[in-house]
């Protein structure tokens, strides 16, 4: 029986996701290709079945007439870190000395200074790197609840397709130590479960890295099975 505290399906890369992205790494731009990687965590499709578009980001025809949209986006534990991501070089231009992108930098990111020692000998180095923040639950559930308001106010934008589908990939890998089974009591709760069950995205996505492994959990489908077991267990 299906069980809402467990993933549908662990999130693989095989073959046919290493040569696609080889082949699109020579078409698209880097934010094209990054788009492209997320997908790919959740669909194993051809790529001369798959079309990048805007609107959404990806539209998929299965068949001659049967076709179905994608949009893609990430998760990231403040902006402060989206920028480290997403800019190249900016980790370098803060150990340099060079002034932050932004002011909220300056409390958001903090830079540790390690001293690594080689197992048996007496052989060190220093080295620098940024602290992590500790896991937030309610900040971690208001970001994921953001970043699906923010893709559903742009639906009515998109081009009219039987159905779209929505992934959210989970840059932050705060949940990497969380155990399995912890994950839909901890995070999926009634504000979050309402904007969840109220998208007018036909299935949510949310790609994360729990106990190391990276994990696609059908948000929807796991909202409505819960609720149905709810149902059953009160009649």
């Amino acid at each position: 029986m299906y069980d809402a505290n467990q993933p549908v399906v662990a999130c693989k890369k095989g073959v046919r996701f290493m040569k696609e992205l080889f082949r699109m790494d020579m078409e698209l731009n880097q934010r094209d290709r990054e788009e492209y990687r997320i997908f790919c965590y959740v669909y194993n499709f051809p790529k001369s079945h798959v079309t990048k578009s805007e609107r959404p980001d990806f539209v998929v025809k299965k068949k001659s007439k049967y076709e179905f949209g994608v949009e893609v986006t990430q998760l990231f534990y403040s902006e402060s870190f989206a920028r480290l991501e997403k800019i190249p070089n900016y980790f370098d231009e803060i150990l340099n000395g060079e002034p932050y992108r932004h002011k909220t930098e300056v409390q958001n990111i903090s830079i540790k200074t390690l001293t690594i020692y080689k197992p048996n000998t007496h052989i060190s180095w220093v080295t620098h790197a940024i602290e992590m923040p500790q896991l937030d639950v309610n900040q971690y559930a208001k970001n994921l609840k953001n970043a699906i308001v923010k893709k559903n106010d742009l639906f009515v934008e998109y081009l009219n397709l039987p159905y779209i589908n929505l992934i959210v990939s989970d840059e932050s890998m705060l949940l990497s130590s969380m155990k399995l089974h912890l994950f839909y009591s901890t995070f999926i709760k009634n504000d979050l479960k309402s904007i969840i069950q109220g998208s007018p995205y036909s299935e949510i996505f949310l790609v994360t890295k729990i106990e190391q492994q990276l994990f696609c959990y059908p948000l929807k489908l796991l909202t409505f099975y819960a609720f149905s077991q709810h149902i059953i267990r009160n009649i």
